[in-house]
């Protein structure tokens, strides 16, 4: 996903906001921060299930299997609002440890393309 020609070192040659789209977020920012955590049990010091992705590491016979993947978390709501509520990430999957960084990719582009951009 992030490799090829469009990668190519691009050289800015006039004004002041840089020509080429950012790797990840393409032409705009994400709609709302981005949280990502990774957790090996029994140690779940940083709460993967409040972040927006999270990895929960396999771990076997001292050797990182891969992990199981969380999305959705988030603690934020907004005071007399009831539309508003913290919302504990589902676990959907799991992943090889290969395959991690496109996983977290994939859940990035998605609340980029999907995320309410109109309620901050």
């Amino acid at each position: 996903l992030m490799h090829g020609d469009e990668m190519a070192e691009k050289t800015q040659i006039m004004g002041s906001t840089p020509l080429e789209e950012e790797a990840l977020y393409g032409k705009t920012y994400l709609p709302r921060k981005f949280k990502i955590a990774v957790a090996i049990p029994p140690c779940n010091d940083v709460d993967v299930f409040a972040h927006c992705a999270g990895f929960i590491a396999i771990i076997k016979n001292n050797r990182l299997e891969g992990f199981n993947v969380t999305v959705g978390g988030g603690l934020g709501f907004t005071h007399n609002n009831q539309k508003t509520h913290p919302r504990l990430a589902d676990v959907i999957g799991f992943c090889e440890p290969k395959d991690a960084k496109y996983v977290a990719e994939a859940i990035m582009v998605t609340q980029r393309d999907f995320g309410d951009r109109t309620n901050r």
